[in-house]
């Protein structure tokens, strides 16, 4: 944000005018500021291979999810909620991870139904999961 004689611009645009039009409280994003970090982001990590996560809990705004992903950015999703704003957004389950402590069967049936990886941080997950295969398997 830029504050000049004239008011406060972001982006080039006048944060008065946007007021007036859309009234207010009213929430801004920067898409140059956005840009910039991913940018840096993906300078500052040279691994191959690496995929980088946005957490859409952050912000469930679809514009910027898809922005994101435009730019090889996955999502990371805590929930089932998260998955569908996730998959509205765009990416694909390829690029999705599940994060979520102590993930339940029914969240991760889901996510696996939708062939997204999850991340397991706990032997309890680890177990759920592999209950979840097995349980699959049988099924069959």
């Amino acid at each position: 944000m830029i504050k000049t004689k004239k008011g406060y611009f972001l982006d080039g645009i006048s944060l008065e005018e946007l007021a007036k039009e859309h009234e207010t409280p009213l929430f801004v994003v920067s898409k140059s500021q956005i840009l910039n970090r991913v940018k840096r982001m993906k300078e500052s990590f040279s691994y191959p291979n690496t995929l980088f996560l946005y957490a859409n809990k952050a912000n469930r705004l679809i514009s910027i999810q898809k922005l994101l992903i435009k730019e090889g950015i996955g999502i990371q999703a805590g929930s089932i909620g998260e998955i569908y704003l996730g998959l509205e957004s765009g990416c694909i389950p390829k690029k999705m991870r599940t994060t979520q402590n102590g993930q339940d069967e029914e969240f991760l049936k889901f996510a696996s139904d939708k062939q997204i990886k999850p991340y397991l941080d706990s032997f309890e997950d680890l177990d759920r999961l592999n209950f979840l295969i097995e349980k699959q398997e049988n099924l069959k």
